[in-house]
């Protein structure tokens, strides 16, 4: 729902995983994510994690490419976290 994957974005913005992974984001970051969830009582898998930040990112880039502002979910907050680098997901 809304709260998680508010709770997940926060988590990807979080300054640790800022400081302490490289250019790129791999499935050690969503291993992270998905233990600092659970913690918070959300149980979706990595796999899952993973799936739902491509839909948002699919969706921002769709939403930036058109020129649409405020259609997109999330959109502010994945604007936040995709300004710093550019992805590449592995």
């Amino acid at each position: 729902g809304d709260e998680e994957t508010k709770t997940f974005l926060g988590i990807l913005s979080d300054s640790w995983i800022h400081e302490n992974c490289t250019c790129h984001w791999n499935c050690r970051v969503y291993r992270i994510v998905a233990v600092r969830l659970r913690e918070r009582g959300f149980l979706q898998t990595l796999e899952q994690y993973l799936y739902q930040f491509k839909i948002l990112q699919t969706k921002y880039r769709k939403v930036r490419s058109t020129h649409t502002p405020g259609t997109c979910p999330f959109g502010d907050e994945v604007d936040a976290l995709m300004s710093p680098w550019t992805f590449a997901i592995t």
